[in-house]
């Protein structure tokens, strides 16, 4: 398994979000709701949750990085300030270092904007990723209409 998982972080291109990537980008939220978030939370919120991401491009108008394997995205995730935002992987993509490649770009512009502390909320069945990543559980919240998770990590 660790092999795959070199040859696929190897493979895969962390890159700056463009305007051109928004409707791959729409596509995979949609996915990913569809088959994760779904599994958690009603689907009265999944379907709002869904709507919310319909214009990517707007969303990511702030610093965000895209994931791409065989010219195709992924993942993406947004920084704003210190809060980490918008960020999706593909089910079928994730624990192969795609989320982590991401996470590193986020936090490395983090550290040259001078933040201390990253901040993520996080959707119920993602926990697990943060805490892997060094994050702590700061508390539940509610952010956008969603139950999530507030994490923390030192940087």
């Amino acid at each position: 398994a660790t092999r795959l998982t070199c040859s696929i972080v190897k493979a895969m291109k962390i890159r700056r979000f463009k305007a051109s990537d928004s409707s791959e980008c729409e596509r995979l939220v949609a996915e990913v709701i569809d088959k994760q978030v779904s599994l958690y939370y009603p689907r009265d919120e999944v379907i709002r949750y869904k709507n919310k991401y319909a214009n990517i491009k707007e969303m990511l108008a702030e610093k965000a990085w895209v994931a791409q394997e065989n010219n195709k995205v992924v993942g993406f995730a947004g920084l704003n300030k210190n809060v980490l935002r918008h960020f999706f992987v593909l089910k079928s993509m994730q624990g192969k270092g795609v989320g982590t490649r991401l996470l590193e770009a986020a936090e490395g512009e983090a550290r040259k904007q001078g933040v201390k502390k990253l901040v993520a909320y996080s959707l119920l069945g993602a926990k697990g990723f943060y805490e892997t990543n060094r994050f702590r559980k700061i508390g539940m919240h509610f952010f956008d209409g969603f139950e999530v998770i507030k994490m923390e990590k030192k940087l």
